[in-house]
C-alpha cells in the first residue's frame, strides 16, 4: 500500500488501519511501532474536540473565544488565547497509551479501525487534567482510567456527541 502524498488528510480510517497493520507486522522494534502509531492517532482528520468540560467552556466564554469545540490543539496558543498552554488541556478521554496498547494487539484492519475511532477528545482545564492524572484512592489514572472517571471526579462534560467520519 502506498501512502498519499499529503497523507493524513486524504486517508480514510481503513487506509490508516492498513498502514498501522503494516507497521505492527514490520520488523521495527516495539518502541518505534508505538511511536509511529502515536503520531498517526494524534493527527487523525476528525481530531476536533467533541466534548468540553463545563468549567473549561465557562473560562473560554470569559476569554471571548467562544465554543471550544471549534478549536484543535494547534490553535490553542493563538486563537484560544492560551499562549503558554497553561489554561486548557487537549485531553484524550481514553489515554492514548491505552488505545495504542489495544491496537498493537490487533491482527485485522477492522480491529484497528475500531480502536482508532475510540480516540475521543475533550477540552478541559489544566486543573481538571491534574485530577484525572492523580486518580482516586492513591491509584494514578494517567495511563489507564475507568470509563466513568470524569463522573467520579465531578468533571461535567457538555455537548457530548461522537461523530467520526469514514
Amino acid at each position: 500500500m502506498q501512502k498519499p502524498e499529503n497523507t493524513r488528510e486524504k486517508m480514510t480510517y481503513p487506509e490508516m488501519g492498513e498502514w498501522v497493520l503494516l507497521t505492527i507486522n514490520s520488523g521495527l522494534n516495539w518502541s518505534m511501532k508505538r511511536y509511529m502509531i502515536d503520531r498517526l492517532l494524534r493527527s487523525l482528520p476528525s481530531y476536533k474536540p467533541i466534548t468540553v468540560s463545563a468549567k473549561a467552556q465557562a473560562v473560554a466564554y470569559g476569554l471571548g473565544v467562544g465554543d471550544l469545540r471549534q478549536y484543535n490543539w494547534n490553535e490553542q496558543k493563538t486563537k484560544m488565547k492560551d499562549p503558554k498552554r497553561s489554561i486548557f488541556h487537549y485531553e484524550h478521554k481514553i489515554p492514548l497509551g491505552q488505545i495504542i496498547t489495544s491496537i498493537m494487539e490487533c491482527t485485522t484492519v477492522d480491529e484497528i479501525v475500531y480502536h482508532m475511532k475510540r480516540t475521543e477528545i475533550a477540552w478541559i482545564l489544566k486543573e481538571e487534567d491534574k485530577l484525572l492524572n492523580k486518580g482516586m484512592e492513591g491509584q494514578s489514572w494517567r495511563f489507564t482510567r475507568p470509563k466513568n472517571a470524569y463522573e467520579l471526579l465531578g468533571i461535567e462534560l457538555i455537548n457530548e456527541t461522537h461523530n467520526h467520519e469514514n
